[in-house]
């Protein structure tokens, strides 16, 4: 999408030589023949014609006629070496302030600089699409993560529960239990896997190679645990707001959208006034006489005005009216885009401290979780407790263990909605993936305190206890 962008500035390019066309300069050339009939003769003639930055109009050129004309088309005649001419018409009124040529070229300029804002607003959307992409794919990763681990518990315990139920320790049911948890988390594991492989699918629109394919992340690219998520410097908000109406690019496009309306109005306003045209023509003709009269030899010369409105003048108010909508159209849009991205730019920046706020709640349940659990684990390996009782507790902690993975995501989804309601760009507010250190991750699972250790009574275990 980005791409597709990129190609609004050629399109824009082109439609800009394209509107410097209406000043290239014309060759224009004829050749007529008469060769029947009682007057027979032929003419041949080439012009240079172009227009002129003020609304005229420039020519310069040479015919020649030769044979027997009419006498009313007298004018068709030059001397045996031919006429050279020059003519000249320029617009007094309407048409030279400002005419369609011009305008057509002003608002193929603004074309031009509206391929950056427009690129850029498909780059923050992209890049915002892009960060909830690779977070929700980071997401599916820790949740797989944390079913796998339930999973591989229930395994540990298969040997150490039947031993319990074979030395009367544990009722027969507890067995069957075991491997009834072992099936119901082994389908979580393969609905965990089918979310992440879903997931890094999605993040391959994103992730692509030098040729742009799209490369589906594999799991070893997995973080190991998110990062540790900061707290936001305390700023302004109404500085943030006005850094925010400065740096994204829809109020940018809406003013260029303005200037190219402000053009049609002033275009209209001058198509109001009535035609008024300067002209002068020059000519002059070379060689030998044509006729005995020699009437062709004397340069000639011919100025004046032409004048010409159209009475209602429809045409130009009805564009008034339009073109005036368009702008109050336009300015309304503005101001409501303003009040948009001041929405936009309050919820991401409390819906980020709210996040941070989850966090570390989560955290602090989690950690207490995980304390409980281990009392339990320790209750449960000196048969103080059963395996009903630690499995609530290590479901209650796994909930707790999700809730903060959820608590992560969402607090990064905010941080790019943040950038993203400011316009920042985000090459400016990313880091290379080779610069992420797990030097200060969340810890969400510490493998040493989730492993529980076998019974003391336990036949398998006549030692101490680990």
């Amino acid at each position: 999408m980005i791409q597709q962008a990129r190609y609004e500035n050629m399109i824009a390019s082109g439609e800009r030589q394209s509107a410097l066309g209406a000043w290239d300069p014309t060759l224009q050339s004829w050749s007529l023949s008469q060769p029947l009939g009682f007057y027979q003769n032929y003419r041949n003639g080439v012009q240079l014609a172009r227009r002129t930055w003020w609304g005229g109009y420039l020519a310069s050129g040479y015919r020649i006629g030769r044979g027997e004309f009419q006498p009313w088309y007298k004018e068709r005649e030059t001397n045996e070496a031919g006429e050279l001419s020059l003519s000249w018409v320029q617009p007094l009124l309407q048409g030279r302030a400002i005419d369609p040529q011009r305008v057509a070229l002003f608002q193929a300029d603004l074309a031009v600089r509206m391929a950056a804002p427009i690129v850029q607003a498909q780059i923050l959307e992209a890049a915002l699409d892009a960060a909830k992409a690779y977070w929700e794919w980071v997401q599916a990763g820790q949740v797989a993560k944390a079913q796998e681990e339930l999973l591989r518990l229930a395994d540990m315990r298969v040997d150490q529960v039947q031993t319990l139920v074979d030395e009367g320790e544990e009722k027969a049911s507890a067995a069957i239990f075991n491997e009834q948890l072992r099936a119901e988390r082994r389908l979580k594991v393969l609905d965990a896997r089918r979310k992440l492989q879903q997931a890094a699918i999605q993040l391959s629109l994103f992730l692509r190679d030098d040729q742009g394919i799209p490369i589906v992340p594999a799991d070893a690219w997995l973080p190991w645990a998110f990062p540790a998520p900061s707290a936001l410097p305390a700023e302004d908000v109404m500085e943030e707001v006005a850094r925010a109406l400065t740096q994204r690019p829809e109020l940018a496009l809406l003013d260029l959208q303005a200037q190219e309306q402000r053009l049609d109005l002033q275009l209209a306003n001058n198509q109001l006034l009535p035609e008024l045209d300067f002209l002068v023509d020059g000519s002059q003709d070379m060689g030998p006489a044509a006729t005995s009269s020699r009437d062709k030899g004397e340069f000639e010369m011919e100025a004046g005005v032409l004048a010409s409105v159209p009475l209602p003048r429809n045409k130009a108010r009805g564009k008034i009216t339009s073109t005036r909508g368009k702008l109050q159209q336009i300015a309304i849009k503005r101001q409501f885009q303003m009040q948009k991205i001041e929405v936009e730019l309050r919820k991401a920046r409390v819906a980020l401290e709210l996040a941070k706020q989850r966090v570390d709640a989560a955290i602090e349940a989690f950690d207490l979780a995980m304390r409980y659990l281990a009392l339990e684990q320790r209750s449960y390996a000196e048969g103080e407790s059963n395996l009903i009782d630690l499995n609530i507790l290590e479901s209650k902690a796994f909930e707790n263990r999700l809730l903060l993975i959820d608590a992560l995501q969402d607090w990064y989804i905010a941080l790019a909605m943040l950038q993203n309601a400011m316009g920042i760009d985000p090459l400016d507010a990313s880091m290379p993936v080779t610069m992420v250190t797990p030097e200060t991750p969340v810890q969400q699972a510490p493998p040493e305190s989730i492993d529980t250790p076998p019974r003391v009574n336990s036949p398998a275990n006549n030692g101490p206890n680990p």
